[in-house]
């Protein structure tokens, strides 16, 4: 495990333009600490009138239950066996700032790290390493202005020209917590180290995550906008949910899926010639063109008229580059019967923009044709007996591209503010903008799935697989699978609740289900679970009769020896029943949706 202390050289800052407290009846507690000089922060004495929900007497009071209001919101949604301390100054910032915030230190290689050789916050550490790595030292520090003019109240009603200084903290707590990247002003790493923050960050022109970037490449990455993206997992399934749809007809986007296998979204450019990539889904069978010059199991360059008009009819043609124009080749495959064309590279994977004879009247070409590379045209033919195609269009999300969310990547770099936020373009306004908002949601949007992206446990996340009712409507057509969580339609015995904690496929036999067997002589219980459910709550339950069950108590009745993460967000549990021998003994895993 290795530490370092006071890291304060990434604090995020948040622009203005645009004695210990624990919170009670939380899934985690923060611990407010005041470090301002008396008189002056949580023990500010004058005298306040009870404002918007908050009864505090005096501005000390008052700031003290923001903060607390604060650490309860938070707290609600993440799980941390170690109390997060947070230290509170109020200090005069200037016109420009209204809080900065950030961890107090940061922590690698500790026991549970998801992750090696990469820099966790500490609070994050703590929360995963289920001790306090840095006893008698705070988590977090938060600077407060005091120049700026806060709305103390704990509702919405905020009066013009001032801020919710709520807003503003549950927004500084984010930084905090993790949504900062370490990353230095010359594009190191720090400690030539990655952290967690920066690991899902990506720069979608160059194809590269920031890790695999050089510094002097990071450095014109973090104002790459729009194509400095977030790739956690959570976060990107969440977002469709959170974010609106962008005006327009939306993205052309062609999906090709074998009979047996997983559908492949093409890296394609649409014809330049009309007509214009259809506005309603296109679909058929992909069928490779033929006019009697290809090679054995390959698709024509059709510079002839096509041979295969019969197979052509009401499908979709593959054609290859070459010989001849490609309006010329689209023509023919119309003529033949096609329905939509796809034209693969022959030498190399560059995404060509069409270009036409001139001999091709207007108008004549009504079919929709794409240009994809040579790598894909190879798996093209591949697939071709069989594959499906489908035209249609997705309708993007406000600050997002290619269906990850946007990180703030100004042209000219704002330090503290630039890659540690969201993008001001998302819609609605997220929590972790640069600018703090009117109408931003305390459910704290976004924010909770990037918390589990660098590796918080979050629970009660209104997202999909994130929850039973989002993953069953993504997940099972009501035509194919019932939703409800007890039902098990396919007659496997699986229940639809099962398959969703358990992480099973919804063709699961009970033969997936968790296994009881001797192991060293000792009785074992090994079984996989899902890393997605928040949900879910799962309990071993013991009983020596069948008839009476109590619930276990870890380290006293039970011990999970082992959790191994395994692909597909799917971890396997292993199990050893502890505690005196009886003659018999029965254990039961109980799951309950919340």
């Amino acid at each position: 495990m290795n530490s370092l202390l006071r890291f304060f050289g990434a604090l995020a800052t948040l622009l203005l333009f645009g004695a210990a407290s624990p919170a009670a009846g939380s899934a985690s507690t923060f611990v407010f600490i005041d470090g301002a000089a008396p008189g002056n922060g949580f023990s500010a004495s004058q005298p306040r009138t009870p404002v918007g929900d908050n009864t505090g007497a005096t501005l000390g009071q008052q700031r003290r239950i923001v903060f607390e209001r604060a650490g309860q919101i938070w707290g609600r949604y993440l799980q941390s066996p170690v109390p997060i301390s947070v230290t509170v100054l109020f200090q005069p910032l200037g016109p420009s700032a209204l809080a900065a915030a950030g961890p107090v230190s940061v922590e690698r290689d500790f026991p549970n790290a998801p992750q090696a050789n990469t820099y966790y916050p500490v609070a994050l550490a703590n929360s995963l390493a289920a001790v306090d790595l840095g006893p008698g030292e705070s988590d977090i520090e938060v600077t407060v202005s005091s120049d700026a003019s806060f709305y103390l109240g704990l509702d919405k009603v905020v009066p013009a020209g001032s801020f919710s200084l709520l807003d503003v903290i549950l927004h500084e707590l984010g930084h905090g917590l993790g949504f900062i990247s370490l990353v230095g002003s010359n594009g190191q790493f720090f400690d030539n180290r990655p952290d967690a923050f920066s690991r899902r960050i990506f720069d979608r022109q160059l194809n590269l995550s920031w890790p695999q970037l050089t510094a002097s490449q990071r450095l014109s990455s973090r104002s790459n906008d729009p194509f400095l993206v977030w790739t956690g997992p959570a976060t990107t399934r969440a977002a469709p949910f959170v974010l609106d749809t962008a005006p327009g007809p939306g993205v052309p986007r062609v999906i090709a899926t074998p009979t047996n296998g997983t559908p492949l979204t093409l890296a394609m450019l649409p014809a330049g010639f009309d007509p214009a990539f259809p506005s309603a889904s296109l679909q058929g069978l992909l069928v490779r063109a033929r006019d009697g010059s290809e090679d054995p199991g390959r698709a024509a360059r059709a510079c002839s008229a096509l041979t295969n008009a019969a197979e052509l009819s009401g499908r979709i043609a593959l054609i290859r580059r070459g010989g001849c124009f490609f309006d010329q080749k689209v023509l023919r495959a119309q003529s033949a019967g096609a329905i939509a064309v796809i034209i693969a590279n022959n030498a190399g994977e560059d995404l060509i923009p069409m270009s036409v004879s001139g001999e091709v009247p207007a108008g004549a070409i009504t079919i929709p044709s794409i240009f994809v590379g040579q790598s894909t045209g190879d798996a093209l033919e591949l697939l071709a007996a069989g594959a499906t195609i489908r035209f249609d269009r997705v309708t993007p999300r406000l600050g997002t591209e290619g269906g990850f969310v946007r990180l703030y990547a100004p042209a000219s770099f704002s330090a503290g503010s630039s890659v540690s936020h969201w993008s001001v373009d998302a819609g609605p306004n997220l929590l972790m903008e640069p600018f703090i908002n009117s109408n931003l949601d305390r459910a704290l949007d976004l924010t909770l799935t990037q918390m589990r992206d660098i590796g918080w446990r979050v629970v009660d996340v209104p997202f999909p697989f994130l929850s039973y009712a989002d993953w069953a409507a993504e997940t099972l057509p009501p035509a194919i699978t019932a939703r409800a969580p007890l039902d098990a339609p396919n007659g496997s015995g699986i229940s639809n609740l099962e398959r969703y904690a358990f992480g099973l496929s919804a063709n699961a036999s009970p033969a997936d289900l968790p296994k009881l067997s001797f192991a060293a002589g000792d009785l074992e219980l090994r079984y996989l679970r899902s890393t997605k459910p928040a949900d879910v709550e799962l309990r071993y339950e013991l009983s020596e009769d069948l008839i009476t069950f109590r619930t276990g108590v870890a380290g006293t009745d039970y011990l999970e020896t082992s959790v191994t993460p395994l692909p597909g967000s799917v971890e396997e549990v292993v199990l050893r029943l502890l505690g005196p021998d009886s003659p018999r003994r029965f254990i039961r895993v109980r799951l309950t949706l919340r």
